[in-house]
């Protein structure tokens, strides 16, 4: 998806500006850029990007994020949360995959899923690679990034702890 790699969401997206302040609830089924602050609710139906200088402090529902601002509070991310080198996220986060790029900061407690599998049943599986799935990976070019999320078929019996 391009616009997770860049941040540059398409026409059609919703935008708060920098000199913005939201206070309360955000319903979109389009994605949603904010440059400024919003202290509340968010529910995106697509990707919410919180820019950098950009202040977030919201109980937090999207089908994917990325974060290179400040973002706080309770987040459900549906599907891949991004957080680039200028980012700052704290609070408990709920995410099917998670990227932090160096520099980052990440404060809280995290919960991921795989797959449709509720959190609550994914908290008990490592989120690690197993030796395979590492050995496999070692003709990569870029062999030290991972995906930390659990496989769905991988029961990681091997794995000692």
């Amino acid at each position: 998806m391009n616009q997770m790699d860049n941040g540059n969401l398409p026409g059609g997206s919703s935008y708060i500006d920098p000199d913005s302040t939201v206070e309360g609830t955000i319903r979109t089924d389009r994605d949603l850029r904010v440059e400024g602050t919003i202290s509340g609710t968010i529910q995106c139906d697509g990707v919410l990007f919180v820019a950098e200088g950009a202040l977030v402090d919201a109980e937090i529902d999207a089908s994917s994020i990325i974060v290179a601002g400040e973002m706080s509070g309770a987040v459900r991310c549906r599907g891949r949360l991004e957080i680039r080198s200028t980012g700052i996220v704290r609070g408990d986060v709920r995410t099917g995959a998670l990227v932090i790029l160096e520099g980052a900061r990440y404060e809280g407690q995290i919960a991921m899923q795989a797959g449709n599998q509720p959190v609550e049943d994914a908290a008990d599986e490592p989120l690690v690679e197993s030796e395979e799935q590492l050995e496999r990976d070692d003709d990569s070019e870029y062999s030290f990034l991972r995906r930390f999320a659990p496989d769905e078929d991988d029961d990681n019996d091997d794995l000692e702890p």
